[in-house]
């Protein structure tokens, strides 16, 4: 047998090692991590590490806040992947590969379809392009957005638009009820104002005209930043005073600055056309005035979008055919004097509003080998399927400082662990000294002007180091500090502070180079993407807990303040407008991520010891004098059934630390054969409580716990908690629905002794002597048990009365015990201490099974000690010893 034994468990190894050599993706090596801290610091260190088809946008993520893709880390430790690395495809982009023809798809939010081409020698793409048919017939938002494939990521939207205003005129900064006016002849010289205009496929651009008595030519034009520029006619007038406006076809993807212009371009044949201007600040018109010329942006027709090279010329300078024709150069393989496609994948990426998709008028014609294919086996369009790129590489050494694992203020972790896709490569124990938490100001600087930085925070400072993070390193012995930015980017600014004890603390900054407006416009992209990004995690919990964790972080109200931050970027008008912006940007504590933080499946009797048989007393309507009989009978009870609890912590990590969210718990509840009817019993208040469905949950004890009937069927239910919570907190149990102590204590099904009368006579004389003995034993270690427990509770028995007094002035002043306990949890008393401050005052057992023969002199010390504190008589109402 013994042979036999090890031969197995030989079998047994040699499988496990081949199951680990086979799905291995990565295999770790060594490495050296700096061990000392202080929080806000980055992990430092490096790794010796190789990899083997390991999916390139898999994310390194470590215990800390911060997470970065697999290429992404290799990119930036200047890691060839040529020499260093190898990828499955060329860019290391997704492969795509075709499924089936498609002529219609529903669109919910994302979808990608495609084009196929294959030839032995592509050389170039002659035209390229299909139809797209919506049932949405008109909107005032992008419907469909095109997402064209490669690194640059460009987009196209439908170009054909409706004659309908999407908001009310812009005017710029001309103040429309300005106490006075000055008019202007309009002469075949640009006046013009700058306007900012919000996205849409064509706008309607004009001005108020006090106009001529003889008819002339009013052109208005928009200017692009880059110069470009479109112009379009105004109408004749037919009023003295009237808006003139005329429509240019031109599209932007982005908010735009524009330039928007009239001139009279025959004011030499005697018209006399006029503009009103003001002057009062701001102004951003010409000649230091502005001018009641306004724009709109015009509706999206929706009904048809044709993709083509007029679509994409319209956004971009190069043409569509060539944008794809390079996308194709770097993911294929190159041929003598072209691509060889074997097949090659034209993928296209469509979002938008949900809506029904029909497509036609494919078209694709190529140039291979010297010919122009043109076959109506290139007309089709297929969806596609996305296949990862891998990586595989020799050991490579990783600097994890480009990884930026941020280390919060409030860390409590002594370990680093670092992840590959949630694949543990290591953990290694870490020192985090103490710091204290501090701020700067501003997080943006002003383009090529002094920046005046100031470190924000009561206590008093001794000396600053400042590393801007473009190559300047200074120290200051106090709080500010001056620095000017030549290039408009995103800076890491690192700074370590010390306070007059000697204590130091480090922290990093975003800090966004340029001028107020651009760095308000890229906080709002990058919150947009972040909030977007955090839906998209959340949606992949289950629908219980992703709506309680979105109630939790309050997007909805997130979002809505950024949309209305957004519309004061969009009138805003001067630096100032756009500081303040900023500033409220920068009040927004936008999660990073979201985690499980903990999870698993225990049983229910680890929470025995936080049970509260008074429940069992109030739902069954009597009192039972020997509560140790009791707790037995419900210890044994639960045996007849098999239950698990399952639990998941979520949290939020962010710039400021981890915050845990919610708890859900799942119990599973199997009777087993012969169990009958009972009650769960959860103690924890019932309004904390969130239950999926209806479990025929009722509260008790004035809802400070929970209690649900249980057929001997058995039951499944779900709810969740705020914040983090242990299982063993929730003190849950099960209970018989009839309990009669004057009978023998219930036994498990099929139990025979049950029905046997048990032998008292034969051994009553042993029992006796028996008796004597373990009594004393018992007692022995239930007294020292006792104060063991209490003394490792509480090191000082003065904190164990005083608590106690606490409980018995909240008591008084009315508070539930509830409302007590949570006060308690507020100031960082455990929930293990304070269950046993309650029992302790109530005269409940805080050890093991209780013989109370010492009973009385407990209760006569908490009565004396809480005495000494009140210095008035006890009000007995407050202490729920069965003697008072």
């Amino acid at each position: 047998m013994i042979k036999r034994g090890k031969i197995i468990a030989f079998l047994i190894l040699l499988i496990a090692l081949n199951l680990t050599v086979v799905n291995a993706s990565f295999k770790y090596y060594d490495g050296v991590i700096e061990n000392s801290y202080l929080g806000g610091e980055v992990i430092q260190g490096k790794i010796n590490i190789s990899f083997t088809n390991e999916n390139a946008e898999f994310l390194f993520k470590s215990n800390f806040i911060g997470n970065i893709t697999l290429l992404k880390l290799l990119e930036l430790n200047d890691f060839s992947k040529e020499e260093d690395f190898k990828c499955s495809t060329l860019s290391c982009l997704p492969e795509y590969n075709t499924e089936e023809n498609i002529v219609e798809i529903y669109l919910d939010k994302e979808s990608v379809i495609g084009l196929k081409i294959e030839g032995n020698n592509i050389e170039s793409i002659s035209s390229i392009g299909f139809d797209i048919e919506t049932n949405i017939l008109e909107s005032c938002s992008a419907p469909i957005i095109i997402n064209l494939p490669g690194e640059e990521k460009r987009k196209l939207i439908a170009s054909s638009y409706i004659d309908k205003s999407c908001t009310v005129k812009n005017y710029g900064c001309f103040d429309k009820d300005a106490a006075s006016y000055s008019t202007v002849k309009i002469e075949n010289v640009d006046i013009c104002e700058n306007i900012k205009l919000n996205p849409a496929p064509a706008y309607r651009i004009g001005a108020r005209i006090l106009n001529s008595t003889k008819k002339g030519s009013l052109k208005m034009t928009l200017y692009e930043d880059d110069g470009d520029s479109i112009s379009c006619t105004l109408p004749q007038h037919s009023l003295a005073e009237e808006d003139l406006d005329c429509i240019i076809e031109k599209g932007f993807l982005e908010q735009e600055n524009v330039t928007v212009c009239i001139k009279d371009t025959a004011s030499s044949q005697g018209t006399n056309y006029k503009i009103r201007s003001e002057v009062k600040n701001p102004v951003c018109g010409t000649s230091e005035r502005d001018f009641e010329i306004f724009a709109t942006p015009l509706g999206y027709n929706t009904t048809k979008i044709s993709f083509n090279t007029k679509l994409y010329e319209k956004s971009y300078s190069d043409s569509l055919e060539g944008y794809l024709y390079d996308y194709l150069s770097n993911n294929y393989e190159q041929a003598e004097n072209g691509i060889s496609c074997k097949p090659c994948i034209i993928p296209i990426h469509l979002s938008g509003l949900a809506q029904n998709l029909k497509f036609s008028n494919a078209n694709l014609v190529f140039k291979d080998d010297g010919l122009t294919i043109d076959d109506s086996s290139y007309q089709n369009l297929y969806s596609l399927s996305i296949k990862p790129s891998t990586i595989t590489s020799q050991p490579l050494l990783i600097d994890l400082e480009e990884a930026n694992f941020l280390i919060p203020l409030t860390a409590s972790d002594s370990k680093f662990k670092l992840f590959l896709n949630d694949n543990k490569i290591f953990e290694e124990d870490i020192i985090i000294k103490k710091s204290f938490d501090f701020s700067i100001n501003p997080k943006f600087a002003f383009l090529g002007l002094e920046t005046n930085f100031e470190v924000v925070t009561s206590y008093n400072i001794s000396s600053a180091k400042w590393d801007f993070g473009d190559g300047v390193i200074q120290e200051t012995k106090g709080k500010t500090i001056k620095h000017r930015y030549t290039e408009a980017k995103e800076y890491d600014l690192k700074v370590e502070i010390k306070r007059i004890d000697n204590t130091i603390a480090v922290k990093s900054f975003k800090i966004i180079a340029g001028n107020p407006k651009e760095s308000a416009n890229k906080l709002i992209t990058d919150y947009k993407i972040r909030i977007n990004d955090l839906t998209k995690e959340i949606k992949d919990f289950s629908p219980f807990a992703a709506e309680k964790i979105k109630s939790e972080i309050n997007i909805t109200s997130i979002n809505n303040s950024l949309a209305n931050l957004e519309k004061d970027f969009n009138s805003a008008n001067t630096e100032e407008d756009y500081i303040l912006i900023i500033d409220k940007l920068l009040d927004f504590n936008i999660p990073l991520d979201i985690t499980i933080g903990k999870k698993g499946t225990l049983p229910i009797g680890i929470g025995f010891d936080n049970m509260d048989l008074s429940y069992v007393e109030e739902v069954l309507g009597k009192e039972f004098s020997d509560t140790e009989q009791l707790e037995g009978i419900i210890v044994t009870f639960n045996e007849n059934y098999k239950t698990n609890i399952e639990f998941e912590l979520f949290s939020a990590i962010s710039y400021q630390g981890k915050e845990d969210l919610i708890t859900k718990f799942k119990f599973s509840i199997e009777p087993r054969a012969g169990a009958e009817d009972a009650y769960l019993f959860i103690n924890y208040p019932f309004d904390s409580i969130d239950f999926q469905n209806n479990y025929g949950q009722k509260k008790i004890s004035e809802g400070s716990a929970v209690y649900i009937p249980i057929s001997k069927e058995g039951k499944t239910l779900e709810f969740i908690i705020e914040d983090g919570i242990e299982v063993n907190e929730l003190g849950s149990y099960l209970s018989p629905v009839i309990i009669n102590l004057d009978e023998k204590i219930i036994c498990l099904p099929g139990d025979e002794k049950c029905n046997i009368p048990f032998p008292w006579k034969k051994v009553i004389f042993w029992i006796f002597i028996d008796l004597g003995i373990i009594l004393v034993i018992y007692l022995i270690l239930q007294e020292w048990y006792k104060r063991y427990y209490e003394h490792y509770l509480f090191k000082n028995n003065y904190d164990l009365y005083n608590l106690i007094n606490f409980i018995y002035n909240s008591r008084s002043t009315g508070l539930k015990d509830q409302e007590i306990r949570k006060k308690l949890k507020e100031t960082s008393w455990s929930s293990e201490r304070i269950n046993y401050a309650f029992k302790k005052i109530d005269g409940k057992r805080t050890g093991m099974w209780e013989i109370p023969l010492f009973k009385v002199f407990e209760n006569r010390r908490v009565k004396k000690e809480l005495e000494k504190r009140q210095n008035n008589p006890l009000d007995t109402r407050f202490i729920k010893q069965p003697r008072f």
